[in-house]
């Protein structure tokens, strides 16, 4: 009773770690049927391929912070607004001289009594504001005090994205070991299986220690994919931390042939 209970638990163990697997692929599935755009309810199979080599690890992060400082949109949008501040400055200062208007038109009276019935007049007018030159003074350390508030937060998101992308190398880094680990997780657990299924015997020891086996092999192997796919998000991080684009601005007249070639040749020449 006892072998007939255990290998009873190594089955249900074995059943449960292949839900808890088959589970991870559903969401999966359904992440990528809403990523594609799929109709809800669309049975679609996904072709497996041979896996692409992964890039090694970048080694000019100084280049790529480079690039960072040059393409990320937060800090294009800091350079519009200092601009903006600038412009602004300027407004104001114009609005402390005179206002300067001119009127011009022609006239025209139905009175009989009238030496002349339509007549032109144009006139100039000149106003000021006198209290508003004494506002300068506030006017002047406002935008100044401004102008430091711009600096100080371009400066503060320009070492956000130097972070960014150091922690992006860092962690795709760290996500090739861990790929470079399963993957020799995954042959060595393979080499047990095989070597389990050869070995085995009519006994029950020999039936439990050949699903044990296959079993771990087959986690391996997804943990295998699962590291795969972390090491590619990680790619994908640098490349969003540099501030790059794989879609042109120029996309709505394209088939989605061209704009598929479009992206695979720039993201073959960024790599």
């Amino acid at each position: 009773p006892r072998d007939a209970l255990n290998f009873q638990r190594l089955l249900l163990d074995a059943i449960a770690l292949l839900a808890a697997r088959r589970q991870d692929l559903e969401y999966a599935k359904r992440e990528l049927a809403a990523l594609l755009n799929i109709t809800p309810g669309t049975d679609f199979a996904v072709v497996d391929g041979a896996e692409p080599d992964l890039l090694p690890v970048p080694f000019n992060v100084a280049e790529l912070e480079e690039l960072a400082l040059i393409n990320r949109p937060e800090l294009r949008e800091e350079d519009l607004k200092r601009r903006l501040t600038a412009s602004e400055a300027r407004m104001q200062v114009l609005s402390l001289l005179p206002n300067i208007s001119f009127d011009a038109g022609v006239n025209y009276d139905s009175n009989d009594y009238l030496y002349n019935n339509t007549w032109a007049d144009v006139g100039l007018q000149v106003s000021m504001n006198l209290l508003k030159p004494l506002s300068w003074p506030t006017m002047k350390e406002l935008h100044e005090n401004k102008v430091l508030n711009d600096e100080a937060r371009r400066l503060s998101l320009s070492m956000a994205v130097l972070t960014q992308v150091r922690l992006s190398v860092e962690r795709y880094r760290l996500a090739l070991s861990d790929l470079e680990i399963a993957r020799e997780s995954s042959r060595v657990d393979q080499r047990l299986a095989d070597y389990a299924k050869a070995a085995a015997s009519t006994r029950l020891e020999g039936q439990l220690e050949v699903i044990r086996a296959e079993t771990r092999a087959l986690n391996s192997a997804y943990q295998r994919h699962a590291a795969y796919a972390t090491a590619q998000a990680a790619f994908g991080r640098i490349y969003n931390s540099v501030g790059l684009t794989v879609v042109p601005g120029d996309f709505d007249g394209m088939s989605v042939d061209e704009l598929a070639e479009v992206v695979s040749e720039h993201v073959n020449g960024v790599e």
